[in-house]
């Protein structure tokens, strides 16, 4: 492919005193746009991995603040329901510290619950 765009793009007597170098404006020309728009793709992947990971968190934290709630009003298997969805969202994300924070809460808040009901 690269001698059929020589033949066409470059004029024979410049190719010959310069191949070398229009053969690397060639290749430039035609790997300039492959890497940026490589590039544009990994940076859309990369932010929708870290909206996604957001995501996951918010609603982890949402439903951990509903059995807050729940539990509050003496409402402790519905709390330790919400917590449980909580944990298994949280889990799917990279924060590790509120990951260890729900995990503890849960089994504060639920591992009575699951000792009185065995």
């Amino acid at each position: 492919m690269l001698r059929y765009v020589e033949k066409i793009l470059v004029p024979k007597k410049y190719l010959e005193v310069n191949a070398n170098r229009w053969k690397m404006i060639l290749m430039r020309l035609l790997i300039i746009p492959l890497i940026l728009i490589t590039n544009q793709a990994f940076a859309v992947c990369s932010t929708r991995a870290v909206d996604d990971n957001t995501r996951i968190i918010s609603l982890a934290k949402d439903y951990a603040e509903q059995a807050n709630f729940e539990f509050k009003k003496q409402n402790f298997s519905r709390g330790c329901e919400l917590l449980h969805v909580s944990q298994s969202f949280i889990t799917q994300s990279d924060n590790q510290k509120l990951i260890n924070q729900i995990e503890s809460l849960y089994e504060t808040k639920c591992g009575i619950l699951k000792t009185n009901n065995t």
